[in-house]
Parts: C-alpha cells; structure tokens; sequence
C-alpha cells in the first residue's frame, strides 16, 4: 500500500485500487463501528449474555441456554441483518447516483411495495411461506420491469421513471393492503411486522441467499461504478464518453432492483436504509462519486444498530426493525426535503 497524494494505491493481482484517503479513513471507521455494533447485537437482548462469554461460546461445545440463544437464535437474525443492511445501502446509492437525484431510493421507486406485494400474493395463493422468497423477488423484478417500460421515451426517461414509480408503489401498497385483509388474524398480523421490516422471523436457511446475493452483486456493483459516476454526468457527457448510456442503465437498475428485492424477500421492505446510506456516504466522505461500499457500511450499520434497538429497548413486544430505520430516516428525509425547497425559493 502506498501513498499518493490525497490517495491510496492498493496494490492488486494484474493492476492497483487507487483510494482517496478520506474514504479510506471513514471506512475503518465504520467497520470498527460495525464490530462493535456486531458485539453489541449478540451481547445485548431481552435474555442478556455476559459480555465475556460471547466469543467462548461460538467454539465451546457446551450446548447450555447461552449457546442456544446466542447460535441458533441471535446469530442468523444478525448475519441476516448485515447482507440486508449492506445490499439495501448499495441498491440505494445505485439509484441516487443514476437519477442524479438523493430522494431515487427503492423505497420511493416502488420497487419494495413490488417485492413486498409479491410476497403477500405468493401466501394468498399457496397459504404458506414455502415459497416467499420467490415471490418477493419476482415482485420487485417485475414491478422494475413494468415501470421502466412505461417510463421508456427514446430512452429511459430518468424524471419519468420516478414519477412512475411513486404511482405504481402506491398502487401496489394499496394492493398489498387488500391481500392483508383476506387472510386469517394471526397471518395477517405476522406479515404487518413483515411489511414494516422485521428481521424476527428469520431461519437460519434464509442467510445463504441473502449472502450470496451480497458477495456476487456487491461485487458486481463494485465493478460498476466506474461507469454509474460517469452516468452522474449529463446525458450527452456520458455519450460522448463513448458509454452505452441505455444500456448500462438498465444493467445497473437491474442489479440494484435483485439487490433489493433479495433483501426485501427475507426481511421485509425495511424503509430507509436504502434512503439514508448513500448521501450519509458521500457527506462523511466528502468524494462526488457513488461510494458503493461505503454505503454498504452506513446500511449495515443503521440496520445492526435499529435491530438491536427494537430486540433490547422493547423486548417485550419485539418491535420490527422497521420501526427504529424510520426514526432514524424520516428526520433525514423532512431535513432534505426543507432543504431542497429552500434552495428552490431562492
């Protein structure tokens, strides 16, 4: 590793990672953040675990109480938590950064409402959550594919594509709303917790899925961003750079729309973790560019830190993580929002 200028020079097989040093910088930061908010999450709950105990634990073979709490019921819910937590932030910063606009996040596209409204029509059809997860992500897959081809004018129309997606997430949250009402009490009340976001109910199946989809996509998406910075710029910039401006445009909404739907079929459309992450990103880190795997970091943290919450501060009810993201992403949004339409009044 050397240093040149403001930047970091990685060295890797067959080329070099150039890093500026303020994002390298923030992001130890945040992965001394996150082990600690890791620690936190397995230490901290409604049965407490002595702080002592918990790395003895993971090798020992004692199989007590502690053990089972800690492997069987909090360690899949938070291995579960990080892959979401991390695709959600980058599936966030993917749209924020391709509509040049921070209010683009999955959560006002519609794409969750399609995944969460997939998920809700599979149990109306087969009564049972055998097949959830493919629901979920045929939801959201073919919710983005419904709302590109109505935004599509010469081209994918990036103010078009928003406003599509906004009518068509309410559209299907409506939908959602009604399947809801046609199921028995106890389901409908499980999938109200699902539909705020809620890691509760999840198995220790449920982690392979999610982790593959963080390794393959992050690392796709990683791989991409040198063309999603360029595409930040304008239309005709971008084209006279000789980049496939349609194209790479819907490999890239591609890309976060599995993102999202993948984390959305396993804990519910958790709302704004894909929201914050991006702009909490670039602000720390102070660089123009889309700062992928820095907002991975912001959406494992914020989804950690609200899990942990919901599980420690009311443990009698286990309120869904969902819960927790909105207090930390609804301030956020009224800020951006008063923000943008100051900048708009003067």
């Amino acid at each position: 590793m050397k240093l040149l200028g403001h930047h970091l020079v990685v060295p890797l097989p067959g080329g070099a990672l150039l890093m500026r040093k303020r994002s390298a910088v923030v992001g130890a930061v945040l992965l001394v953040l996150s082990l600690i908010a890791l620690f936190a999450a397995h230490w901290l709950g409604a049965y407490p675990i002595s702080a002592d105990r918990i790395v003895p634990l993971f090798f020992s073979g004692e199989g007590g109480v502690d053990q089972l709490i800690l492997l069987d019921v909090r360690m899949p819910r938070i291995l579960v938590g990080v892959f979401v937590g991390g695709l959600m932030g980058m599936s966030g910063a993917i749209f924020q950064a391709l509509m040049r606009n921070p209010l683009a996040s999955p959560d006002v596209l519609g794409f969750n409402a399609g995944a969460a409204f997939g998920a809700l029509l599979t149990i109306f059809l087969f009564g049972s959550a055998a097949y959830v997860f493919w629901g979920a992500v045929a939801g959201g897959v073919l919710t983005a594919l419904l709302v590109v081809a109505l935004s599509w004018h010469r081209g994918l129309d990036l103010f078009r594509l928003i406003m599509v997606g906004i009518g068509i997430g309410f559209t299907l949250l409506a939908c959602a709303d009604f399947l809801m009402s046609q199921l028995d009490i106890q389901r409908a009340s499980d999938m109200a917790k699902w539909l705020v976001g809620s890691l509760g109910q999840v198995q220790c199946e449920d982690i392979t899925p999610v982790a593959i989809a963080f390794v393959v996509l992050g690392a796709l998406g990683v791989v991409l961003q040198y063309f999603l910075d360029r595409l930040a710029f304008d239309e005709d910039l971008a084209a006279g750079l000789g980049l496939k401006v349609n194209g790479l445009r819907l490999l890239l909404v591609a890309v976060a729309v599995v993102m999202t739907a993948t984390a959305v079929a396993v804990a519910g459309p958790i709302p704004f973790v894909a929201f914050v992450s991006g702009p909490i990103a670039r602000q720390l880190s102070r660089t123009p560019s889309s700062a992928l795997i820095l907002a991975a970091g912001i959406g494992i943290l914020v989804t950690l830190l609200s899990d942990t919450a919901a599980r420690t501060l009311v443990a009698a009810f286990q309120m869904p993580t969902g819960v927790f993201t909105a207090l930390i992403g609804a301030p956020y949004l009224i800020w951006l929002l008063a923000r943008q339409a100051k900048r708009n009044l003067i």
